[in-house]
């Protein structure tokens, strides 16, 4: 049986946003073979405001499973991967 992570990106269609949607997409493709294999994912963009700001304040934001893991910050892909594993030690 797997699990599921559903990845929530905050923004408003900005490019640091629509960047962060990419990086993101690209780290859990380069985790799929190995850390994220028994996973089932899904990546979310929400740019509708009364929605962004119900769960953060300030865009880029990032959430897995509905727990907020930044806003306001512009991590890389590398940076990405290092905040998936840190969050799958922690959940197993």
């Amino acid at each position: 049986m797997s699990s599921k992570l559903v990845f929530k990106v905050y923004g408003l269609g900005c490019a640091s946003c629509n960047k962060l949607f990419k990086d993101l997409n690209d780290a859990i493709s380069d985790l799929k073979e190995a850390e994220l294999k028994d996973y089932e994912t899904e990546v979310l963009k929400v740019e509708d405001p009364k929605e962004i700001f119900k769960d953060v304040l300030n865009i880029p934001g990032l959430a897995i499973n509905d727990e907020i893991m930044f806003e306001q910050e512009k991590p890389d892909k590398k940076q990405l991967i290092e905040l998936i594993k840190e969050y799958l030690a922690t959940e197993n």
